[in-house]
């Protein structure tokens, strides 16, 4: 039954999504606090049914993602399924719209909600970066993202690319511009085509010659 739940609850975070795309964020909030309220104290984003494992992905992407890097580095005889994941996610946006709202450390508490049950997600250690850039607190937005240091199961070059262009951002405003400029080539390594992370080394170039 919780496995059903869940599910049904998942639906529900996509509803918020389409409210939030809509702006209709107070529909959203309202959605996803009703959702965030039966989140259970333990969490497993893995749950094996009957010798099929079900991983809980927050999108087809990153459960294609997850597929991939199985059949490299796993098991790739094992029988894997996609079950959408509603828990984690439901934080992250209620993270997320905090964030907008400037209110940081709402944000902060609901992202630290969401990592309780799904430490390693970098969307969630993501955004708390950004509610921890809003409060100016550079060295704990560093450190929330320091764990990501390559893909994995669930870090795809897409959310590992965003890590990086995420502590180059950081590190400029903490005055390290040749530590940043590293890591926005690292970053186009992996997306070559990010307008954000040339503009940034536009930026740190046009502070050099000042």
């Amino acid at each position: 039954m919780k496995r059903e739940q869940e599910i049904a609850d998942a639906f529900r975070v996509d509803e918020a999504v389409e409210a939030i795309k809509a702006r209709d964020c107070t529909t959203a909030k309202e959605i996803l606090q009703d959702v965030a309220a039966g989140a259970p104290m333990q969490y497993e984003n893995m749950i094996e049914v009957e010798g099929a494992i079900f991983i809980k992905c927050w999108d087809l992407d990153a459960f294609l993602h997850y597929l991939n890097y199985q059949a490299e580095h796993g098991d790739p005889s094992l029988d894997i399924h996609w079950s959408p994941g509603a828990y984690p996610r439901a934080y992250y946006y209620l993270g997320y719209l905090a964030v907008q709202d400037s209110d940081f450390d709402s944000a902060i508490e609901y992202l630290n909600k969401g990592l309780l049950l799904e430490p390693e997600h970098p969307k969630l250690r993501l955004e708390k970066a950004q509610a921890l850039i809003g409060k100016h607190e550079f060295q704990a937005a560093l450190a929330t993202l320091l764990p990501i240091t390559s893909t994995t199961s669930l870090v795809t070059e897409a959310d590992l690319a965003a890590v990086l262009r995420c502590r180059a951002f950081i590190l400029i405003e903490m005055g390290d511009l040749n530590t940043a400029r590293g890591l926005l080539h690292a970053s186009l390594r992996l997306a070559p085509d990010n307008d954000m992370a040339r503009d940034e080394l536009a930026y740190i170039d046009n502070q050099e010659k000042v």
